[in-house]
């Protein structure tokens, strides 16, 4: 039986966009194709994206959904997740491993769907990967084959690098939530901390800037729609960022990042009764 997959890629003028497609056409697998939204406002693209493949649910039986900041890790990667759901009548949804540049460690970050599952219009800004409803099985590939499938963000512009910082930050302390939930913020800000101890070892610029990200979003001042990379907001905050070098930044942060005690009671605190004025 043939699986025909539809790839859908979100694409805002992130810097792997090119060795996501080539990575993507050296796949043995050729039974899919790929659309590319590009340049629009994260919630907006999103939407298009899941009602697309929705639309598409007669024409393939699969849909992938590959940021243009995924660059698949080998020619086999695609056929070997696709051979999961022809073995496996009952999975709907599939999580794969990628590893990520920006912590330098394995995070979850690839999804196929098959074409059954269904997605209901979201108003939350922030959390617009959460799973689609299902009817069969959802199984995440944490540390089973064929994760890791990909590479994440391997050479991150800037701004990329601070916006990084600034959707994890804003995922981990969730201001203006009516609740929180601590596991995904809790997972959040350990990949944060994953991410100062990459910075502190490598001294890289863009991962300094991905840690300013966090700052201003644990400051309460940046809401969820200001993550876009075409908001004024967020370009007058990355360009007040990108003037500093890495170990200005370093030094700058050090005194609380490097504490773990004061950076963890920083977050809890935070989180749980929203920053200080």
């Amino acid at each position: 039986m043939t699986l025909r997959v539809l790839i859908g890629t979100l694409h805002s003028g992130e810097n792997e966009f090119d060795q996501c497609i080539a990575a993507l056409r050296r796949q043995s697998y050729p039974h899919w194709e790929q659309f590319v939204l590009a340049n629009l406002p994260e919630h907006e693209a999103h939407e298009q994206l899941y009602a697309r493949f929705m639309a598409s649910a007669r024409e393939f039986e699969l849909f992938l959904k590959l940021d243009a900041d995924m660059v698949l890790t080998a020619p086999d990667k695609l056929g070997a997740a696709v051979c999961l759901f022809e073995q496996s009548p009952s999975l709907d949804h599939a999580v794969f491993r990628v590893h990520d540049w920006m912590t330098d460690t394995p995070i979850l970050g690839i999804h196929l769907f098959r074409n059954r599952v269904r997605w209901p219009a979201r108003s939350n800004a922030l959390f617009l990967d959460s799973p689609p409803m299902v009817q069969g099985q959802r199984r995440y590939y944490i540390r089973r084959a064929p994760s890791p499938l990909a590479l994440h963000s391997p050479d991150p512009s800037l701004a990329q690098a601070f916006r990084y910082g600034l959707h994890r930050g804003l995922k981990a302390f969730q201001h203006g939530r009516g609740w929180a939930s601590l596991l995904s913020a809790f997972s959040h800000w350990r990949l944060l901390k994953r991410l100062w101890r990459h910075f502190s070892a490598v001294r890289d610029q863009r991962l300094g800037l991905a840690l300013l990200g966090v700052e201003h979003a644990a400051s309460g001042t940046v809401a969820p729609d200001e993550c876009d990379y075409t908001h004024p907001r967020f370009q007058a905050l990355l360009v007040a960022a990108r003037s500093m070098t890495a170990d200005e930044i370093h030094r700058r942060l050090r005194p609380r990042w490097q504490a773990p005690v004061r950076r963890d009671y920083h977050w809890v605190r935070t989180l749980l009764t929203g920053p200080r004025p």
